[in-house]
C-alpha cells in the first residue's frame, strides 16, 4: 500500500500511528512525498497509472490528484477544505470529485463537511473520523494562552485572537509557531507573542490553558487534539465545537462568551481521541473490504 501526502515529512508527523497499525495487520506501506520534487510527482502518477496496489492519499493537492484517477481504488483523507471552505464553486467541484470516486473510501475529519457531502450525496463511501490522533505531552503551569498557529495562516485567525485577548485581559498569549516579527506586524500588541518555530514535544510550555483560533476551516487542529489528550483547558467557539464534532464524542463545556465555550476536564473522554485508537478508526475503514467485515463507531 502506498501512503501520498503532499510532502512525505507530514506522514511522518501525522500519520506514523496508522503506518504501525497499518504493519500491525501485515500490510507493508511505503511512504511518497508527491510534491516534494518534480521525482516525487512522477513516481506518484506512474502508480496511480500503471499499479494495483491500493493507496491512502490525505493534504488537498495530494488528494486533488488521486481524485483524477476515478477508476483506482484508494483512500481519501479530507483533513480540511481550508480557505476554500466558503467557496461555492470549489466545494461544487470537491463534491463532483466524490461522485465519481465512489469505489474509494472519503474520509473526514471535520464533522460539519462529512455530514454536508454524507447528506447531498447520499454516499455509503463517505465516512467521517475525528482527526489524526493526539498524543499526551507536558504543559506549562501559568494561566497564560498557547495558540499554535503559521505565518501563513494567522492573518485568518486574527480577529479570532483579539476577541481572546479582549475576554481573558491582562493574560500573555504565546503563539507557537509564527515569528516575532509577523506576530509584531498583524497585532503590535506587547501581550501577544509570537515564538517562532518550537520542538514538538514542547509546544505546551509557555501555559496549561489552550485556545483554539478560528477562521481557517481546519479540519479537526492536530494541535487541539494533543492540548485536549494532554487535559488541558481548552478555549474554542461554540461554532468550531460543533464543527469538529466534539459534541457527537460527549465532551462538556460552558459558555464564558456568546460566541466561546470552555472544555474543561477533557482527560476522561480524550482517550477517544488519542492516536492508538484513532489509528485503529482508519484501520477499520481503509482494511474493511480486504477484511471482509467493518463495525465502525466513530465514523458513524
Amino acid at each position: 500500500m502506498y501512503l501520498f501526502n503532499d510532502k512525505e515529512i507530514l506522514n511522518t508527523r501525522y500519520r506514523s500511528g496508522l503506518i504501525e497499525e497499518l504493519k500491525n495487520e501485515k500490510t507493508s506501506v511505503s511512504s511518497i512525498g508527491v510534491f516534494d520534487s518534480y521525482i516525487g510527482f512522477v513516481k506518484a502518477t506512474l502508480i496511480l497509472l500503471f499499479t494495483q496496489k491500493k493507496y491512502i492519499s490525505s493534504n488537498m493537492k495530494c488528494n486533488v490528484l488521486c481524485m483524477l484517477f476515478f477508476w483506482k481504488r484508494g483512500t481519501i483523507i479530507i483533513n480540511g477544505l481550508g480557505r476554500n471552505k466558503i467557496n461555492r464553486k470549489f466545494r461544487r467541484i470537491m463534491a463532483f470529485l466524490f461522485l465519481i470516486n465512489k469505489n474509494k473510501e472519503i474520509i473526514f475529519q471535520n464533522y460539519a463537511d462529512y455530514r454536508f457531502f454524507r447528506l447531498n450525496q447520499n454516499n455509503p463511501s463517505i465516512f467521517w473520523v475525528p482527526g489524526s490522533g493526539g498524543n499526551m505531552r507536558a504543559t506549562g503551569q501559568s494561566d497564560n494562552i498557547t495558540i499554535v498557529s503559521r505565518d501563513n495562516k494567522i492573518n485568518y485567525s486574527a480577529q479570532s485572537i483579539l476577541k481572546i485577548k479582549n475576554l481573558e485581559t491582562g493574560k500573555k498569549i504565546y503563539i507557537v509557531g509564527c515569528s516575532k516579527e509577523k506576530i509584531k506586524e498583524t497585532f503590535n500588541d506587547t501581550n501577544i507573542i509570537g515564538c517562532g518555530y518550537v520542538n514538538q514535544e514542547d509546544i505546551f510550555g509557555n501555559s496549561k490553558i489552550f485556545f483554539q483560533p478560528s477562521g481557517y476551516g481546519e479540519g479537526v487542529p492536530h494541535t487541539l487534539v494533543d492540548a485536549m489528550c494532554s487535559d488541558m483547558k481548552i478555549l474554542i467557539s461554540k461554532k468550531d465545537f460543533l464543527s469538529f464534532g466534539l459534541h457527537k464524542l460527549n465532551f462538556n463545556y460552558k459558555k464564558i462568551d456568546q460566541d466561546i465555550i470552555v472544555i474543561e476536564q477533557c482527560s476522561s473522554k480524550s482517550a477517544q481521541l488519542e492516536n492508538k485508537n484513532i489509528s485503529l478508526e482508519y484501520c477499520d475503514i481503509i482494511l474493511r473490504k480486504e477484511m471482509n467485515e467493518f463495525s465502525p463507531s466513530l465514523s458513524q
